[in-house]
């Protein structure tokens, strides 16, 4: 038999494998009905998916903590490599609700579990000392007529405003600062300068992150490619080692 045929042979045998360990381990919180590898749910077993891609589930939500922040998992995609989540903070039907955390570029460093799709754009929250009336800053006060935001701002001594997309220092107003910026999905950010509504919906529907499509497993005389999150089972490892 040639090398490549038994090179070919084994390859299709670790499939095989990895496709029988994976199968036992799915999980299940709230509207996500299937959750699996890389994805694993606070106490499933240890050969499910991958302590980085842990997830909890409270209340019937799952959750992901994030850096400082804690969010509701929304979706995850397994063709695209996927996962959209919200900020906890954040309220369906009240428009004054925000985030509690930024959630950005700057959070994300090479070699971690995740990163910002490209799909998203900047949702930039600024403070001001004095009311700024000009484009591109949004009021977040004009939200709807039910809002209890416009009672929130005249109790307090600043406005806060929304600016959408990349904002350079130069161009943030003398009297204002940024106090967080959120990366959302494009696809339900909606910017009406008469309201705050379309934004917060944008929010509402959540920021898109990626996890990698590929992971390597480096052995002594063999590099083995696989999908994110799949580990091969013990003896093969050994059998790699030899």
């Amino acid at each position: 038999m040639s090398m490549k045929l038994l090179f070919n042979n084994f390859t299709a045998l670790v499939l095989l494998l990895l496709s029988a360990t994976s199968e036992a381990c799915h999980s299940s919180c709230g509207k996500l009905g299937n959750i699996t590898y890389p994805f694993r749910l606070k106490g499933d077993q240890h050969s499910c998916g991958k302590v980085n891609y842990e997830l909890d589930c409270e209340n019937n939500h799952t959750i992901l903590h994030l850096y400082s922040g804690k969010y509701h998992v929304e979706e995850i995609n397994y063709d695209t490599f996927t996962m959209r989540v919200v900020d906890v903070g954040l309220q369906k039907d009240n428009c004054s609700s925000l985030p509690l955390q930024s959630l950005m570029h700057g959070n994300f460093s090479h070699g971690d579990p995740y990163e910002l799709s490209a799909f998203n754009s900047a949702v930039n929250f600024l403070e001001c000392a004095a009311p700024v009336k000009s484009a591109p800053y949004l009021d977040t006060a004009l939200c709807s007529k039910n809002s209890s935001s416009n009672l929130s701002l005249s109790l307090s001594q600043t406005h806060s405003y929304v600016v959408v997309g990349d904002i350079r220092a130069s161009d943030v107003e003398d009297s204002c600062s940024i106090g967080m910026v959120v990366w959302v999905s494009n696809s339900h950010l909606k910017i009406n300068n008469s309201s705050f509504s379309g934004i917060h919906n944008g929010l509402l529907y959540g920021t898109e992150l990626l996890w990698p499509r590929i992971c390597y497993l480096d052995y002594v005389l063999w590099k083995v490619q696989l999908p994110c999150g799949k580990t091969l089972p013990f003896s093969v490892q050994e059998t790699l080692r030899r």
